[in-house]
């Protein structure tokens, strides 16, 4: 009976450090959040963010409570620590005045973990190979999400995005969605995904172009959580890299001067940036980036997938990235049909910041290249990464027949 009843007090003390039960006295109640009072609504905006109101629901009744504490005494920014772990319809135990919120902390979800990675990199190492392997992860398991990687206050990477290994949210939030998904919806925003009025309510559940190309590259370069942050402004991605001693940068387009793009380029358009995975002996080059794209219901979600640059869907990277992405991403591809992209617009480098980032590979910052990875066409590349059943040296040998181009 001693025995029982110590161990009933080690799973009651437990289940009260996990959040699962309150402490006799400690005032907190069990609530959904819902989100900020008013979203989408024109002067919900980043100007007024002292006067956001946050709903709550607890007992079937709505709590609209203001967070305090979001500056210090001189009135100095603080990362807005409680709006960046607010996640819309997640449980939390809250202690409130009826006014304020006092104290929060996250209930545990039973639906908590991430999603099945199709091939998994190694932190920190810094390789092509370990590279293109990291792209892969989230790969067919991450929505889009318009400020997806960037903090609740949109001016940074988010706690996700400097995370080793992908987020459970978002693979839970893919889980919840459908062919139905839209990322933004213009005739009622409240009901949006998309950032509006300079704050991201929706900063946790995906990522954007920029998000994925900064989570990618953080988890490369990093093998411990909580570092600097590599989201940045996605025209500018590929200029900064070079600029921090990583690698070249230039604004030679693909097929000028021989110019050819090299698996593990980054390539910086205006507004976007993806990851080149191999160019074709066609010149269709396979891609790797997180985009909006129309679903098989005709309704624009997307997220982060592979995709072609070709003139035509019968050319080489399509028949690459259709099979991969149908073979490694089944429930991805009953959603999404494989995106054709038009070459001249993605390679348009006309902005001052646009071009390629490609890495240095023989000494100092950058990448090594052990396995010549750098010297393969995509199919050997795709072959090599997720490994199908062959030896590294195998899938070189024979990655050029799967790719149906050279």
């Amino acid at each position: 009976m001693r025995a029982l009843s110590l161990f009933l007090a080690f799973l009651i003390a437990l289940f009260q450090r996990l959040g699962f039960i309150s402490r006799p006295g400690d005032g907190t109640v069990e609530a959904v959040y819902l989100g900020v009072e008013n979203y989408g609504r024109e002067d919900t905006d980043k100007e007024h963010i002292k006067e956001f109101r946050y709903v709550f629901e607890t007992d079937g009744e709505q709590l609209i409570l203001t967070i305090a504490d979001d500056c210090d005494s001189k009135g100095r920014d603080r990362d807005y620590p409680v709006q960046n772990v607010l996640e819309c319809g997640r449980r939390y135990r809250i202690r409130h005045d009826g006014e304020r919120l006092e104290y929060i902390r996250e209930i545990p979800s039973v639906d908590s973990r991430p999603a099945e990675p199709p091939v998994s990199g190694i932190p920190g190492e810094k390789t092509v190979l370990n590279l293109l392997r990291t792209a892969m992860m989230p790969v067919g398991s991450t929505l889009y999400i318009y400020g997806g990687g960037w903090n609740w206050q949109d001016d940074g990477a988010s706690e996700m995005a400097t995370d080793i290994g992908l987020a459970p949210e978002w693979g839970r939030f893919f889980r919840e969605q459908d062919r139905s998904y839209r990322f933004k919806d213009s005739e009622d925003r409240r009901h949006s995904y998309y950032p509006y009025g300079g704050y991201n309510q929706y900063y946790y559940a995906g990522l954007d172009c920029s998000g994925y190309i900064g989570w990618v590259l953080y988890n490369t370069l990093n093998s411990e959580p909580g570092g600097e942050g590599m989201v940045w402004s996605s025209t500018t991605i590929a200029s900064r890299l070079s600029d921090m001693g990583y690698g070249a940068w230039d604004k030679t387009r693909p097929g000028e001067d021989g110019k050819k793009l090299l698996p593990g380029d980054i390539v910086s358009i205006k507004g976007h940036v993806w990851m080149c995975i191999g160019t074709c002996s066609d010149g269709s080059i396979v891609i790797a980036h997180s985009t909006p794209s129309p679903s098989r219901d005709g309704c624009e979600g997307g997220g982060v997938q592979l995709s072609a640059i070709g003139s035509d869907r019968s050319c080489g990277a399509m028949e690459l990235a259709e099979s991969y992405m149908k073979e490694y991403c089944p429930e991805w591809s009953e959603r999404y049909e494989v995106q054709l992209k038009d070459p001249k617009g993605y390679t348009d480098f006309s902005h001052e910041k646009a071009g390629v980032f490609s890495w240095n590979t023989d000494a100092g910052e950058g990448l090594k290249d052990p396995e010549g990875i750098r010297d393969m066409d995509p199919g050997e590349v795709l072959s090599l990464i997720f490994s199908r059943g062959e030896t590294d040296t195998d899938a070189r040998g024979s990655g050029t027949a799967e790719a149906g181009g050279e």
